[in-house]
């Protein structure tokens, strides 16, 4: 009996002991240290802690049930010098003052080596499109983001989608993450809401040892905002030429130990025409820019048990449709030289996809932790048929209106376990697994017939960042895959960084590695008369990139250069199949025009460098330009790689003062591109397109009201030439818009 009270007593003592630990709080306000101004916006995290929070627009932040008697607050701001301030569990009334930061030094990443590091000690470099700049530039979608403010990025349209290039890669080879989850499916990052996005992280190059396959030619990580205030709420409103709308709405709230986030966008357009002519000047009314509607929520639930164990819950939904319209149509010239008009569209295009994920991080110490994810992402496309197609023998419609058919169909799941342990103060290990599987359910085979295929892979990873001295760091990894069809495979990385007074000198390998994707291994597709076959006996694509990079940063000025040579072999693309082949084949040959198969069939090199720098010669003002070369070259062939642009130059100049509780900003960019080599049409000319922008921002209490205004493509430049053409950009010329963003916080 005695034992079993002296049990309970330890137990009851152990329970208020924990109630007491986690009932610390902090208390305080953050100042500019020159005028005194509150500082609006800055994030505000605890040492071996989960726990945090972000200033509203009095500077005032409070941080509640904290275990333990004395930590360190890690301040950061995107306009600040970062700032660590050591307190007590039961600290209130702190006032600390944050020196203004012209440049971009303190910016925390996390993409390049997995780990939270600042940007300018990152021993593999990282470019950073930060939330400010975005605000600056009035951008409002992840596409006008890379194009306006990384020349790395290209995007070209075929009149159906958008294709991405990044350093001469397409955008199947390159990853895209959020918050460190990959994203699958077609609708990639036009499933991205910038309203909630706090910065985008570029890595350029092959990055398969941290991230597993698809990394061969760059990573693209888009980190979103956490805030931890009680109640955090923002819309944003734009309206551009075109019929171009969006609404975003964002609701943040933080009830006790239970924290909930909430994002939801919708966007429509109307479609245009860049010419109205073909190439064998006859009309069309063909259109590379769509008439489209879209909606996208999310929501996230986080539970933090303590202040070191947080777990959550994810989930969101996407939708997309074009709106084609049904009596469009075109000349064609037939046989006999007589001109006939053709229906152009007979269908929409119908896109959805969900996705959920949960996962769980404790916190060891301050520099050590773990955590868990899963994630599953699904993806749905299919034809909505406008029953305008109408069969000529017996006049009916081919398809009934309203009527669908499945296009693809894709499921990907996603587990991970990955811990970070400081082994001691110049040691940081990363270890984990990752385990994914990949099904496709519109595999399409010779026969006609549909059936599904799933693969899976496992693979376990570890990589370690040592400092030797306050000069040298490095960081080295490995990854081993298992793939059920492709078997092992290791893939490594390794960099080198060097660091005197204000100048970063960096080394860098990466191996590069990527599976084919199901449909390329397994099914038949035949567009238009042309027959598209199947190759399961495809291999992996693989690539090794080698990189240089240099940077000198300084108060008033941020220059860097980076110089990199990529290996690529195996790649795959469509081989024309010889007579022989065809007769081989179980088919009837004589209903294709051409018939193709997916093969290895290109080994190629792509050799660049970048180039950028940011001046600041005041306070209010800060101008840059950067500039990419790209020489992509197919070695087999010695041709150009499709879609490579040698020249892409951007410039960017922004003018920033505060008065009080009012905030002008404005801001020009501009970007000058030069010509794009195509396989199949003629090279895309060269163009410049600027763009201005200005936000006005009106702060009282717990409110902010941001109107913008602006004019894009200010010189009205239009690529009219012919339709089918391959087009330099499909901007329809001078456009105006207007936003306003209304945010309120408590």
């Amino acid at each position: 009996m005695k034992k079993k009270q002296m049990a309970t007593a330890v137990i009851g003592c152990m329970m208020v002991s924990t109630a007491v630990a986690q009932n610390g709080i902090i208390q305080g306000k953050l100042i500019d240290a020159q005028t005194k101004e509150p500082i609006v916006g800055a994030t505000i995290r605890i040492n071996e802690s989960l726990n945090g929070t972000i200033t509203g627009n009095d500077g005032i932040f409070i941080i509640k049930n904290l275990s333990g008697n004395k930590h360190t607050l890690r301040i950061t701001h995107v306009s600040y010098e970062s700032v660590h301030y050591a307190v007590s569990s039961y600290s209130k009334d702190l006032v600390i003052a944050m020196k203004e930061a012209h440049n971009n030094l303190s910016q925390v990443v996390v993409t390049g080596t997995g780990t939270h590091r600042k940007m300018v000690d990152s021993p593999v470099p990282i470019s950073v499109i930060a939330v400010k700049d975005l605000k600056a530039a009035n951008i409002t979608t992840i596409e006008d983001a890379l194009t306006r403010l990384n020349p790395s990025f290209s995007f070209s349209t075929t009149g159906i989608s958008t294709s991405m290039t990044m350093n001469g890669v397409g955008q199947d080879y390159v990853l895209i993450l959020v918050n460190g989850k990959r994203l699958t499916g077609e609708d990639t990052y036009q499933r991205i809401n910038l309203d909630n996005v706090k910065r985008i992280e570029v890595l350029n190059g092959a990055a398969s040892s941290l991230y597993g396959t698809d990394a061969v030619g760059g990573v693209i990580n888009i980190i979103t905002d956490d805030p931890k205030n009680t109640i955090q709420a923002s819309s944003n409103t734009r309206v551009s030429s075109k019929g171009r709308f969006s609404q975003s709405i964002n609701v943040d709230a933080n009830v006790g130990k239970l924290s909930s986030t909430t994002n939801y966008q919708h966007m429509t357009g109307n479609g245009w025409r860049l010419s109205d002519i073909t190439t064998d000047s006859l009309f069309t009314a063909r259109m590379p820019v769509m008439p489209f509607y879209s909606d996208n929520i999310d929501q996230q639930l986080t539970y933090h048990f303590t202040d070191k164990l947080s777990v959550y819950a994810r989930g969101g939904f996407y939708h997309h449709t074009t709106e084609r319209p049904q009596d469009a149509y075109e000349e064609v010239r037939d046989k006999k030289g007589s001109i006939k008009r053709n229906l152009v569209y007979t269908y929409d295009l119908d896109h959805q996809s969900f996705f959920y994920g949960a996962g769980m991080k404790y916190m060891i110490d301050k520099r050590s932790y773990i955590e868990a994810d899963m994630y599953s992402d699904n993806y749905r496309s299919q034809y909505v048929y406008m029953g305008n197609n109408i069969d000529s023998k017996t006049g009916l419609p081919k398809n009934e209106k309203g009527s669908t058919s499945l296009s693809k169909r894709t499921r990907y799941y996603n587990a991970t376990v990955k811990g970070i342990f400081e082994l001691n103060n110049r040691s940081r290990l990363s270890v984990g697994t990752e385990y994914e599987f990949n099904k496709l359910y519109t595999i399409k085979t010779s026969s006609g017939d549909y059936r599904k295929k799933g693969i899976y892979n496992l693979s376990v990873f570890a990589q370690n960042e040592y400092k030797w001295n306050k000069h040298w760091t490095g960081v080295a990894g490995v990854r081993y895959i298992y793939h059920e069809n492709f078997k092992s495979h290791f893939t490594g990385n390794l960099s080198l960084m060097y660091k005197v007074g204000n100048f970063n000198f960096r080394a860098s390998y990466a191996g590069g590695y990527r599976t084919p994707e199901l449909v390329k291994m397994y099914s038949t597709a035949d567009n238009n008369g042309r027959l598209v076959l199947e190759n399961p006996n495809l291999k992996a694509e693989k690539s090794n990139y080698y990189a240089l990079n240099g940077e000198y940063n300084a108060k008033w000025v941020s220059i860097s250069a980076n110089a990199y040579i990529n290996y690529l072999k195996d790649l795959i693309d469509y081989r024309r199949l010889t007579t022989e082949e065809i007769a081989t084949l179980p088919i009837d040959a004589s209903k294709y025009k051409d018939i193709q198969q997916y093969d290895n069939v290109a080994r190629s090199v792509i050799k660049g460098f970048n180039l950028s720098a940011t001046f600041y010669p005041c306070k209010d003002v800060n101008f840059g330009a950067s500039y990419a070369f790209v020489d992509g070259k197919d070695k087999d062939k010695n041709t150009p790689l499709d879609k490579t642009v040698k020249h892409v130059g951007t410039f960017f100049a922004n003018y920033s003062h505060t008065w009080k509780n009012y905030r002008l900003s404005i801001n020009l960019n501009g970007r000058m591109q030069g010509k794009r080599y195509s396989v199949r049409y003629d090279e895309a000319p060269a163009f410049s397109v600027w763009d201005i922008s200005s936000r006005h921002t009106f702060s009282c209490r717990n409110f902010t009201i941001e109107p913008g205004f602006g004019i894009e493509n200010i010189f009205n430049y239009k690529d009219n030439r012919p339709f089918n053409y391959n087009y330099a950009t499909i901007t329809h010329g001078r456009a105006f818009f207007a936003n306003v963003v209304i945010k309120f916080k408590k």
